[in-house]
C-alpha cells in the first residue's frame, strides 16, 4: 500500500486524491461563485461617488427589450435597437443621479399633502377625479405607488430648479390667449370612455402558452358576440385585477388612451368590444359601456391648465440647460460593451 507524507502525517495515496478532489470542486465552486457575483454586482458607469449597477440597467431596460424580441426584427436590427435602449436608459439612469445628488446635497423634501394637493389640482382642471386616474392607471398595468413617485420626483426636480436657476419665470394673459389660440384642439372638449376590461397574461418567450391563451380570447370574443355578458366573463377568465368587479375600469378621457386603443376605439360605439388586441401586458378585449362627451373650455376655464402646461415646459427647458452645465462640472465614467 502506497503512502504520502501530506501536512505533518502519512497518508494513504487514495486518501490523499480524494482530498485533492474536493479541494479541486471547492475551488471551482467558489471561483464560479465569484464570477457569477461578479456579473451581477458589475458596474456600467460612475457618477461621481455613486455608482450604477448592471442589475439597475436591465431592470429599467427588460421590458422595452422583451418586447423587442418578440417583435419581428432581424438579429441586426435586434441587437442595434436594444443597444440603442440600453444607452439611453444609462443616459437617462445618470440624469437621474446627478440630479438626485443635487436634492440631497441642497436638502430639498416633499411632503405626501403637496403629492396630494398637485395631484388634484390636475385631475381636477380635466373634469374628473383620483379613482377614475387609477383606474385609467391600471389599464396601462401602472400601480399608485410608482405614478406617486414619479410624481413626487417631478415636483422635486421643479424644486431644484427653483434654487438653482435664477431665471425670473414670467407668463403674461398674451402668453396664455397664444397658447390656447393654437391649440384649440385641446380645449375643443373631452370624450371619455367607460371601459371594462378582459386580460389573460402569456409569457414573452413561450409560443405554444401564447398560441392556447389567444385561442381562448378568441373563444372568449366570440362568446360576447354571440350575447354573453361582458362582465361575467370579466369575472371568469380576466387577469385583471378588476376582474372581480366585471373588469371595470371606469371612465378614461379619450387623450389618456394609448394611440393604438385610440385607434381602435375611435369608430365605436357604446356597447361594442374591441378585437383581441396583443399587447406587452398580454391579450386584452376592451368593452365600451358608455361614451361621454364634455363641452369645449372656454380661455378662463382652460386656464389653470394652460399655466401649468406652459410651467412645465420652462421647468423642462431650464432642467436640460442646468443638467447639461452640471454634467460638464461632473465625474463621469460610462463602461462600454452594454
Amino acid at each position: 500500500m502506497l503512502y504520502i507524507h501530506f501536512g505533518n502525517k502519512w497518508k494513504r495515496r487514495s486518501d490523499v486524491l480524494k482530498i485533492l478532489k474536493w479541494c479541486f470542486i471547492l475551488f471551482i465552486i467558489s471561483f464560479s461563485e465569484a464570477r457569477s457575483a461578479d456579473v451581477v454586482e458589475r458596474i456600467v458607469a460612475v457618477v461621481n461617488n455613486d455608482i450604477i449597477l448592471l442589475n439597475d440597467l436591465e431592470q429599467y431596460t427588460k421590458q422595452f427589450i422583451d418586447k423587442i424580441i418578440t417583435s419581428d426584427y432581424s438579429p441586426e436590427e435586434e441587437q442595434a435597437m436594444i443597444k440603442k435602449v440600453r444607452q439611453k436608459t444609462l443616459n437617462t439612469l445618470i440624469d437621474v443621479k446627478l440630479t438626485d445628488q443635487q436634492i440631497k446635497k441642497l436638502k430639498i423634501t416633499v411632503s405626501e399633502e403637496e403629492v396630494d394637493k398637485t395631484i388634484n389640482k390636475i385631475v381636477k382642471s380635466k373634469n374628473s377625479n383620483v379613482q377614475d386616474l387609477k383606474k385609467a392607471l391600471e389599464a396601462q398595468n401602472i400601480l399608485w405607488d410608482e405614478y406617486r413617485t414619479r410624481f413626487r420626483d417631478q415636483l422635486l426636480r421643479r424644486k431644484l430648479i427653483n434654487k438653482e436657476v435664477n431665471s425670473k419665470y414670467v407668463l403674461t394673459t398674451e402668453d396664455k390667449k397664444k397658447y390656447y389660440e393654437d391649440h384649440k384642439e385641446k380645449f375643443a372638449g373631452e370624450k371619455k370612455y367607460h371601459l371594462r376590461i378582459i386580460a389573460m397574461k402569456a409569457s414573452s418567450y413561450d409560443d405554444e402558452e401564447r398560441k392556447a391563451i389567444l385561442i381562448k380570447m378568441n373563444e372568449i370574443l366570440d362568446d360576447l358576440k354571440q350575447g354573453k355578458t361582458f362582465n361575467t366573463l370579466a369575472m371568469l377568465y380576466s387577469d385583471s385585477k378588476t376582474a372581480m368587479d366585471g373588469g371595470d375600469l371606469g371612465f378614461i378621457n379619450y387623450q389618456d388612451l394609448s394611440a393604438r386603443l385610440k385607434e381602435t376605439l375611435k369608430d365605436k360605439k357604446a356597447g361594442e368590444c374591441s378585437p383581441v388586441l396583443d399587447t406587452e401586458f398580454g391579450f386584452q378585449i376592451f368593452y365600451i359601456e358608455e361614451i361621454v362627451e364634455t363641452k369645449p373650455k372656454t380661455l378662463d376655464e382652460a386656464t389653470p391648465e394652460i399655466e401649468a402646461m406652459l410651467f412645465t415646459e420652462f421647468v423642462d427647458k431650464q432642467y436640460k440647460a442646468w443638467l447639461g452645465n452640471l454634467k460638464k462640472r461632473s465625474h463621469i465614467k460610462i463602461y462600454e460593451n452594454l
